[in-house]
């Protein structure tokens, strides 16, 4: 049982638990490190992080970030599978469209997005954030307060697909 002492270990744990809830769902940092706790977060990583934070709250001074690093450098990973979910969770009724040069890349990255925003633990960081169970593929899929994810290779069509968000992957 819980008690109301501050010096308990429990209600500590508890405490520091929910501020982490709490700071993962206001910056994009916070949000990758807890949902990645084991991950050591690379010094250019965290311009990349500290970037698309301030893009998705508006104070980046500009609409457009473009990020040129070479392959395995982990940018798929944080800029079209981590931050499109943040991104979308913070106002579940935002559109991304992501595209690549190939129908499969946009297939299996479209498929670690839904995948991560189907972990138990962006319910509790976002708890208004949730997939549509009537609209899960890897490509195009749903939440339940409207917002939608389209994912398409370069020869895929984008016609009548509304976006907040445009992330071009390894075009």
């Amino acid at each position: 049982p819980m008690t109301t002492d501050p010096k308990d270990p429990t209600l500590l744990d508890a405490v520091s638990y929910l501020l982490e809830l709490r700071d993962a769902s206001q910056s994009f940092g916070a949000f990758v490190r807890f949902m990645h706790p084991k991950f050591k977060i690379p010094k250019f990583h965290d311009e990349i992080i500290e970037a698309l934070d301030s893009l998705e709250k508006g104070t980046l001074g500009k609409h457009k970030l473009m990020l040129n690093m070479p392959v395995r450098c982990g940018k798929s990973w944080l800029v079209s599978t981590c931050f499109p979910i943040y991104y979308m969770a913070r106002k579940p009724q935002r559109k991304i469209l992501a595209s690549s040069y190939s129908a499969e890349l946009a297939n299996t990255i479209g498929k670690d997005a839904r995948n991560l925003i189907q972990d138990p633990l962006i319910n509790k960081i976002f708890p208004h954030c949730s997939l549509a169970t009537d609209s899960q593929a890897a490509n195009d899929w749903r939440t339940t307060e409207g917002g939608k994810y389209f994912a398409c290779g370069l020869d895929g069509s984008t016609s009548g697909r509304p976006a907040n968000l445009l992330l071009w992957d390894d075009l």
